[in-house]
């Protein structure tokens, strides 16, 4: 079952410096953000310096039958993206069809930035 928002993003740019994306929301819970034409009218740009890549671990395990083989486990690390916000790292245009805000960005806006991440 849906609660009735959502959105999506593409990759619109990139430069060695940062990276941009463009997103469409939807609220069908209000009338006005409902955007029936999927129109991308937000903007999320992230300097590349704030993407932090994940510890790999690599080990050999024994399978039941007696064979060897190389495991690799990827953990995530966690991403601290209110500090991005107040440094200016990353910066959040809002969607005209954002129906929810929270702490003055789309709801659906800051979803697609932990996506990203």
């Amino acid at each position: 079952m849906s609660l009735g928002f959502g959105g999506k993003c593409v990759k619109y740019g990139e430069n060695e410096n940062c990276v941009l994306y463009e997103y469409y929301a939807y609220d069908w819970n209000v009338e006005k953000c409902s955007n029936p034409d999927r129109v991308y009218d937000g903007l999320i740009k992230i300097e590349k310096s704030a993407f932090i890549e994940p510890e790999i671990h690599q080990k050999i395990k024994r399978r039941p039958s007696g064979r060897k083989i190389h495991a690799t486990k990827r953990i995530e690390r966690d991403v601290p993206i209110s500090e991005y916000f107040t440094n200016g790292k990353v910066e959040l245009v809002n969607s005209s069809f954002c129906g929810r805000i929270r702490d003055g960005h789309g709801y659906v806006g800051l979803r697609l930035i932990n996506e990203i991440f």
